[in-house]
């Protein structure tokens, strides 16, 4: 290198470091991030003890607390469903401030949840919509079912979603510093954080079509290396890890749980299962889906007619660059996890929001009316916020209580995607109240045997359903229930495969229902366990 390319080279970098730290990219981001925290804590604060439920209390609150437990050590030296650490390790910090309990999760949580409204608005301003309207796309994305739940829950996928935006936005300035940094933080997130890099690359095959034909190709490829380049921490996190805790990626449950070499390919791809389903109806997405295509294709073909309402329409450089990442992140997203089995509709946030600030550009475009994208806007925030809970749309007159009222849940992964989640917790909670003064009225062992995740939650305190933890056995059939030990049996329709009917007289228990409640879909039944003294042997 010479000195002449050293010198240009430091002042690239130079310029960089000045781009990230210039007031508008930094400052005032950290402060409206602040205001927004404070915001949304104080409109979620009722939230604040509200338990853990399915995969935080899976792994999320066991890997973060694993962490607090250990000084804030980033590695998972024990039991490890795969994904990097970053969020455990902010977790475990919360949990250092504020003790180890809900209040910690959901703090983290609002954490991000800021950073990704903040984020939105950022990238709606970059498409050229109006303040307004940028304001109103933030609404309806927060406002929206899977998005609000999302907020109230302490997951990877809110975080990974946040960390995502931010990343566009920075990549859409070409703001390299602080894309390499949001965007490594992405990495370590979750694993299939690495989806950013192609989603982000599509889209720069997509500037390239939209706004940006006058750059040479050899521009675009530099502009890709950098746009991989947060693929280093990955990389350097994956080496660390394995030298801390050996060659594992992911685990295996019928194995108990011990790392699997990803070289290890029949029982790593095992892990994953063949089945096929459409996880965009459990979260509206195919309606969002086909709008955004619906507007899209308007858009080109009015644009194509000449028809008057595009004159004006012209994306710059960082519209189309944010567009153009949007398109990517869909279909990238679409395509990983369309059809998988064994993802949820949460694993599909991020979809929701490039979706969202699609349509937004599509419709400001076409209407060239702040009035009626911010009716159309408010009509949407209406739809959604029935959608939150059945109870709500039942609230409504008829038809429209019935228009938005919502098949019933058959899934327990799929409570979540709204806030019947919350009907689930209550009767975690019942179950959990019940067994104690049952327990404590007819001097019974405080033990129970139930199914995933209730068992993991009732046997630690600090989730936040009982005050003191029971003693809890894994069972999701009559036939895996201990009746010696564990003198209760808790089950939560549908997400329990107990049978309706108790155990025949032939086996080694009878079993009797002690009490039951329903909660929006879910029901609960508590059962008590004897020894089946007439047995014939």
């Amino acid at each position: 290198m010479t000195v002449e390319e050293a010198l240009k080279l430091d002042q690239w970098a130079r310029a960089q470091w000045r781009d990230f730290f210039a007031r508008d990219a930094v400052a005032r981001g950290a402060l409206a991030i602040a205001v927004v925290f404070v915001l949304v804590t104080a409109v979620l604060w009722r939230f604040r003890n509200l338990p853990y439920y399915w995969d935080a209390v899976g792994y999320v609150f066991s890997h973060s607390a694993q962490i607090h437990d250990t000084n804030l050590f980033p590695i998972l030296t024990t039991w490890d469903v795969g994904h990097p650490t970053l969020f455990y390790f902010v977790v475990a910090v919360f949990m250092k401030l504020f003790g180890v309990g809900p209040l910690a999760g959901h703090l983290a949580t609002w954490l991000f949840t800021s950073l990704l409204l903040v984020s939105l608005y950022g990238c709606a301003r970059a498409l050229e919509l109006p303040r307004c309207v940028s304001a109103a796309t933030v609404a309806v994305i927060f406002l929206f079912p899977l998005t609000f739940a999302s907020s109230l829950q302490i997951t990877l996928d809110l975080p990974l979603t946040a960390l995502v935006i931010t990343s566009i936005w920075f990549w859409s300035r070409r703001s390299w510093v602080g894309y390499f940094i949001v965007g490594s933080m992405a990495m370590l997130v979750k694993l299939y954080g690495f989806l950013l890099i192609p989603g982000l690359l599509l889209g720069l095959v997509a500037v390239r079509l939209i706004g940006d034909r006058g750059r040479s190709w050899w521009g675009l490829l530099s502009e890709a290396i950098r746009t991989t380049a947060p693929l280093i921490a990955l990389i350097v996190f994956m080496i660390i890890r394995f030298q801390v805790r050996g060659p594992g990626l992911t685990i295996a449950w019928e194995s108990g749980n011990k790392p699997v070499p990803i070289w290890d390919w029949p029982a790593f791809s095992a892990y994953f299962p063949a089945a096929f389903e459409d996880l965009f109806v459990a979260s509206m997405l195919d309606r969002i889906l086909v709008f955004a295509v619906m507007l899209s294709s308007l858009l080109v073909l009015s644009r194509a007619v000449g028809h008057p309402s595009m004159a004006r329409f012209t994306p710059g450089d960082r519209a189309a660059r944010v567009l153009g990442a949007c398109g990517g992140m869909s279909i990238v997203l679409g395509i990983a996890f369309f059809q998988s089995l064994s993802l949820c509709a949460r694993y599909n946030l991020p979809t929701v929001c490039a979706l969202f600030l699609i349509i937004s550009f599509c419709l400001w475009n076409l209407l060239r009316s702040r009035a009626v994208v911010l009716v159309i806007s408010l009509i949407a925030s209406f739809v959604f916020v029935a959608c939150w809970h059945p109870r709500i749309a039942e609230s409504l007159p008829s038809p429209l209580g019935t228009w938005l009222r919502r098949p019933a849940e058959t899934q327990g992964s799929r409570f979540e995607n709204d806030l019947r989640f919350l009907d689930v917790i209550e009767l975690m909670k019942w179950g959990g109240r019940e067994i104690s003064s049952n327990a404590k009225r007819n001097h019974k062992p405080r033990a129970v045997s139930t199914n995933w995740p209730f068992y993991i939650a009732f046997a630690d305190e600090r989730f936040g359903y009982l005050d003191k933890r029971l003693d809890t056995h894994a069972a999701n059939l009559w036939s895996e229930v201990e009746g010696s030990r564990h003198p209760y049996v808790l089950i939560i329709k549908p997400i329990s495969n107990f049978d309706d009917q108790p155990p025949p007289p032939s086996s080694p228990f009878t079993a009797r229902k002690i009490g039951t409640r329903t909660q929006g879909d879910a029901e609960a039944q508590l059962w008590l366990i004897r020894k089946n003294t007439n047995r014939a042997e």
